[in-house]
């Protein structure tokens, strides 16, 4: 697969499986952090230790959903059983944010969230804005 053949290369500086599919973010993605820009990605919760790891300064974004909004979400895609869909909702809502993630939730319109977080990057208190220094989000 085009996925097998990028790890062979070491193409992807971060890469993961979850739900039965494989992810990966292209070294390339994170080029613009040797200028000092920062980089926002979306990533999985249960590789945020290791994005921590690798990219040191890194300012999660913690993107969520009500449980009945996710449930509905879910359903609605028609790519999980009934069974699948509750672990995935469980997985979600044990998950704790670190203290200092930014927490954004996503129970309305894709265009009101993508608001909220671009008032959030930009915002002169926030990381990624304050300071210069590297920084990459990750949800």
């Amino acid at each position: 697969s085009a996925f097998t053949a990028l790890l062979e290369v070491v193409a992807f500086a971060l890469h993961w499986s979850a739900n039965g599919l494989h992810y990966g973010i292209r070294e390339q993605e994170f080029a613009a952090l040797d200028t000092g820009a920062w980089v926002l990605v979306s990533g999985s919760r249960a590789h945020l230790a290791l994005a921590q790891k690798s990219y040191p300064g890194l300012s999660a974004v913690h993107v969520h959903a009500s449980a009945g909004v996710l449930r509905q979400r879910l359903r609605a895609r028609q790519r999980e059983s009934n069974a699948e869909v509750e672990a995935r909702l469980h997985r979600a809502l044990a998950f704790e944010p670190a203290a200092d993630a930014f927490c954004l939730t996503n129970d309305e319109d894709l265009d009101s969230a993508g608001l909220r977080l671009k008032e959030h990057l930009f915002s002169p208190t926030a990381p990624c804005a304050a300071r210069s220094a590297r920084r990459t989000s990750f949800s």
